[in-house]
């Protein structure tokens, strides 16, 4: 069994100090015309190397800023995968997986942070952090 190419997980709240993902999606591998390419150590080390640049409400590019699933939408693109640019959608397109199985370079997908319902997106690096842009005043960065 090979490792799924984007996993992504629902977590609740996002508190100061954090919350547990309580569910993971994965997809089956068949979207990425790179896959060779797409690793979980690679999307990490991208994703890393934009901490610091700016956050935007509305953005996907460096240019722009990224808000929090643009961020995870640039980051992706990069490998020529498409990940959509809305929380909702971006989870409903994988099918769920057990909690166990989240690796580096998996997608965080959080609900009720700054909104009712799936609000927020980020990139899981490993060691029970991650990192992506949150707002205007963090941009992106690792959490």
């Amino acid at each position: 069994m090979t490792k799924p190419l984007i996993s992504l997980a629902l977590a609740g709240t996002l508190a100061v100090a954090g919350t547990t993902p309580v569910l993971y999606a994965a997809s089956t591998g068949t979207h990425s015309p790179s896959s060779a390419r797409l690793s979980g150590s690679s999307i990490v080390s991208t994703a890393l190397s934009y901490v610091g640049y700016r956050y935007a409400y509305v953005g996907d590019t460096p240019y722009t800023g990224f808000s929090c699933v643009g961020f995870v939408h640039w980051v992706y693109s990069q490998f020529g995968y498409y990940t959509p640019e809305d929380p909702g959608a971006l989870y409903y397109s994988y099918p769920h997986i057990a909690p166990a199985y989240i690796e580096p370079g998996d997608v965080l997908i959080f609900a009720n942070t700054f909104h009712a319902g799936l609000s927020h997106a980020a990139i899981y690096i490993g060691g029970g952090r991650m990192v992506g842009a949150d707002n205007f005043a963090l941009g992106v960065h690792v959490d």
